[in-house]
């Protein structure tokens, strides 16, 4: 849409229509700020009235409201909310750059440190937003904005959730982009701070990739997807970044990271681990040409080796002074650089033993500097290998404690592995291996006690320090299953099947989660629940495919199709 330079809203002058969606946004200029703004103006449908209209206003100031009582260098700025007449609008901090769907759909795939990096910085956003009380709930790359320089904006609260007030959203209404809702959104049930989370791992996932995670023909397709497809997780990415990526895309808040701090925390380390270089590195780039004895190399010859007369080409008469002056300058001084040229232009004797003295000199100075680096590199790259050894060598111990019993003895040596390991080493994720195991322990003893709390606690531990142990979420699994919550047991198999599918204990999750599912469908089938059933059916076809027990569901699926009906796409 044209503006004129001379429309106005509020006190802004409009220069231009930036975008336009379920709102106008404009590039104005504040006039008493002397500062260019990005105004957002509510854009309300003609036929639009009563109730309805009532809630699309309120929503736009509750926008204003959530992103307003933040301030945080990773959050947009909210200037001012106004009325004119019947116009509604937001003043706020204009963004020069891109946003990040922009660069994505420009490159592709981004960088893994340039990837890590943005999302702490929407993790720091985050945590903010959350620890004042505000649910994003639209989390996306639309909505996600890079700055010169390398900041990052979280923008656009238009659907946010201020969670100490009232929700305006109705039992059943589904607010969000559906490719970057979480499970819970799609299934519309209540939403927390970890649904910004999962919408964030989705983000994630995309910049890493260069694709999304849940992809489909139809809204349909990929909310289905959502709820029930583990995504396939990037191949030649640090084994860290995948443990974080399914972590923060589990379907089950609770095995999702529990707050954006957490997530900060791991992807921090992880940049970290990019970061430091391997043992025995050596940086490149630098070499050094061998000089002849006594010249220091500039690139050039020097005229005793050229053979060129100094001063030649100069304005130098053969055989002369430079210039072809007359005047010969003083002695030369004992220890400087003013030494006249000699006979013929030559430099004088004393002048060529001077700067084979220097470059000498500069010669021994730089192996010097060499030697002390090189020692100094070797002597990191022992201690190095040193800290690992020793780490690896009270792991070994701990997992002997641990095979004998001994729980406490096994989390002290990993603990102290942990303390001794260099940061990001191989050492250090043993470590950390290791003291889960040691909760999964830990969680198997409370159970044999009768304290399914212990149990509950421990096993959630060893998930929080090992995202891809499959025997904690299988564990976690059998407990829920005791305790007749058999839909959160199947959940936890399904997140075993994910943390690791090739280990015994997905195995195990695979096969109890079918049985479950069955079980479930079954139910929901007797009571007259046919659409319960054909989820758990599908849910069956997704976790054991080719199997018996998925074909018989696939067969339910297909008797259970209304007369008439045509598959969805």
């Amino acid at each position: 849409m044209a503006v004129s330079p001379n429309n106005t809203l509020g006190r802004y002058r409009i220069v231009r229509e930036i975008a336009r969606s379920n709102d106008i946004v404009y590039e104005a200029i504040d006039p008493q700020m002397n500062r260019r703004v990005a105004l957002k103006e509510l854009l309300l449908p003609p036929h639009l009235a009563g109730a309805q209209k009532r809630e699309r206003i309120e929503r736009f100031y509750r926008e204003a409201k959530a992103a307003g009582q933040l301030t945080h260098p990773n959050i947009v700025t909210i200037h001012e909310v106004g009325q004119e007449n019947d116009r509604h609008f937001i003043a706020m901090e204009y963004l020069e750059g891109q946003s990040l769907r922009d660069i994505l759909q420009m490159q592709g795939a981004l960088p893994l440190r340039e990837t890590i990096e943005i999302a702490i910085q929407l993790c720091e956003a985050l945590s903010y937003a959350h620890a004042h009380g505000v649910v994003h709930r639209d989390v996306k790359p639309d909505n996600i904005h890079l700055l010169p320089g390398g900041v990052v904006k979280l923008t656009d609260f238009g659907i946010a959730r201020i969670t100490a007030e009232p929700s305006i959203t109705s039992q059943g209404q589904v607010f969000g982009t559906p490719s970057y809702m979480s499970p819970e959104q799609v299934a519309s049930q209540s939403v927390d701070h970890r649904t910004d989370i999962f919408s964030l791992g989705i983000a994630l996932y995309e910049m890493v990739t260069g694709r999304k995670p849940f992809i489909g023909d139809s809204v349909i397709t990929i909310t289905y997807n959502i709820m029930n497809v583990q995504p396939v997780m990037p191949v030649g990415v640090p084994p860290m970044l995948q443990g974080i990526l399914q972590k923060a895309l589990a379907k089950d808040p609770s095995l999702r990271y529990q707050n954006a701090a957490a997530l900060s925390a791991d992807l921090r380390a992880q940049k970290l681990e990019l970061e430091s270089p391997p043992a025995g590195h050596r940086p490149t780039g630098m070499t050094f040409a061998p000089t002849p004895a006594g010249v220091m190399s500039t690139g050039a010859a020097p005229p005793e080796i050229s053979g060129q007369p100094f001063g030649q080409g100069s304005g130098a008469a053969p055989g002369g002074p430079v210039g072809g002056s007359s005047h010969m300058p003083g002695p030369a001084t004992e220890y400087g650089l003013s030494y006249p040229p000699a006979e013929g232009g030559r430099l004088s004797p004393q002048a060529r033993s001077f700067l084979g003295l220097l470059a000498s000199i500069l010669g021994i100075i730089i192996l010097l500097l060499l030697l002390v680096w090189g020692v100094g590199a070797a002597l990191r790259a022992f201690q190095y290998e040193n800290k690992q050894r020793a780490a690896f060598q009270m792991s070994q111990d701990a997992r002997q404690a641990l095979s004998g019993g001994d729980l406490d003895r096994a989390a002290t040596n990993y603990q102290n592995a942990q303390l001794t390991a260099p940061p990001g080493s191989a050492a250090a994720r043993q470590a950390t291996q290791g003291l889960a195991a040691v909760e999964v322990a830990r969680g198997q003893h409370a159970v044999a006690a009768g304290n399914p709390a212990a149990a509950q606690a421990a096993y959630q531990q060893a998930i929080d320090l090992d995202a891809r142990n499959a025997e904690a979420y299988d564990s976690q699994g059998l407990l829920r299953q005791g305790q007749g919550d058999l839909l959160g047991a199947a959940q936890s198999w399904e997140a075993a099947i994910q943390a690791d599918p090739t280990s015994p204990y997905a195995a195990d999750a695979r096969t109890n989660a079918t049985n479950v599912y069955q079980t479930l469908a079954s139910q929901a089938s007797g009571a007259g629940n046919v659409a319960d059933a054909r989820r758990y059916w599908q849910k069956i076809m997704v976790i054991n495919p080719g199997s018996n027990a998925a074909r018989q569901a696939q067969a339910q699926i297909v008797a259970t199709e209304p007369t008439g009906s045509t598959p969805s796409p």
